[in-house]
């Protein structure tokens, strides 16, 4: 067996044949300096910061990577945040390979598995770049309503549903958030809001400091349920909040409306008698903008009617053998999506308490 050699990395050419063109004027420093940078929390970018941030995350956060990858405040720190360094090619895969390949525990492995992955969509939208615009399964094409309005209120924070808005506010002025936070802000928007995912996955590209094509439009299409091979989550933004940021200091922080406000209420703040009262807040906080069950269950009744017509999973067959994974069998995929519409059905009257 050929050993795994880890060689150098290439210089810079010495010279570069030049090309005959116009330089031109060389642009001023402040160009990108904007007047309303909402994204002021932005990591620092660069080669050298970006070797930084690897280092400090092998050497001191690796160990709690596994631990802390769910909640929305602790992840900041001790999640890799690589993303944009290899997003903007600061960073190869491979060296945040080698480097996880030297230490020998189950962290390591778990981020070894997300860069193989990160390879995996990235292929996957190369060899079928209609991705980004097209759904993988005919059946779901269109049948979303553009709602402008509310594509805005979500795109601010402005929902009435104190975690989303935290959430997105947190990743307006940092342009990063972690993976669970990003997949909720899409379910909300492509089940609860009823957007295409098209719009709202236009709106988090232009966010995102990490966008990668492959990934990014990838996961829209699997959180809004377009794929046919994945079993749809529909994320309760009540129940996330509570398991993620029981104390609500992610909210707080965030929201500072709310920042008077009990543990008992801040994830559900209008059940409040005296919701927006002078006395726990100097500026009002909006009531939700929908009915979140009722939402939740339109939009889990209108899925389960596209998979009840004729030949809907004849094409999910072909998607699968081009797309899905070979360790489970598709037959399984449609057993457990079914088992598990079947447990929700039993289960509607807990629905704020449900996370499929």
């Amino acid at each position: 067996m050929r050993k795994n050699i880890e060689r150098e990395l290439f210089t810079e050419p010495s010279k570069i044949n030049p090309i005959e063109i116009e330089i031109g004027e060389i642009p001023p420093d402040d160009l990108l300096c904007f007047k309303n940078d909402l994204c002021k929390g932005r990591l620092k970018g660069g080669r050298t910061n970006g070797l930084k941030r690897m280092n400090y995350f092998f050497s001191k956060k690796l160990n709690s990577y596994s631990r802390d990858i769910s909640s929305p405040e602790k992840s900041f720190d001790s999640c890799s945040r690589l993303s944009p360094y290899i997003s903007w090619g600061c960073i190869s895969l491979k060296e945040i390979f080698f480097r996880a390949n030297l230490i020998k525990n189950s962290n390591s492995k778990m981020l070894k598995s997300r860069l193989t992955w990160h390879c995996h969509f990235i292929q996957k939208l190369e060899s079928e770049p209609e991705l980004e615009f097209k759904e993988f399964h005919p059946y779901f094409q269109k049948i979303r309503i553009k709602d402008n309005d509310l594509l805005q209120l979500w795109s601010q924070g402005k929902t009435g549903f104190p975690f989303v808005d935290a959430c997105m506010r947190s990743l307006n002025y940092n342009g990063w958030l972690n993976f669970r936070m990003r997949a909720m802000l899409m379910s909300f928007a492509s089940y609860n809001l009823w957007i295409p995912w098209q719009d709202s996955g236009s709106e988090l590209a232009r966010k995102f400091i990490d966008y990668e094509p492959g990934i990014h439009w990838n996961q829209c299409q699997m959180q809004s349920g377009t794929t046919s091979i994945n079993i749809n989550r529909i994320y309760n933004p009540i129940k996330q909040g509570k398991d993620h940021d029981p104390k609500g200091n992610f909210i707080k922080k965030w929201v500072p409306e709310l920042k008077d406000y009990s543990d008992n209420f801040i994830h559900e703040p209008w059940l409040m008698k005296n919701f927006n009262s002078v006395k726990y807040s100097n500026s009002e906080y909006i009531k939700p903008i929908i009915d979140i069950s009722k939402t939740t269950k339109n939009a889990r009744k209108k899925i389960q009617e596209i998979t009840k017509k004729d030949g809907y999973w004849d094409i999910s067959k072909e998607i699968y053998i081009k797309h899905g994974s070979r360790r489970k069998r598709l037959s399984k995929i449609k057993s457990d999506y079914k088992n598990s519409n079947l447990k929700l059905n039993k289960e509607i009257q807990y629905e704020l308490n449900i996370e499929l």
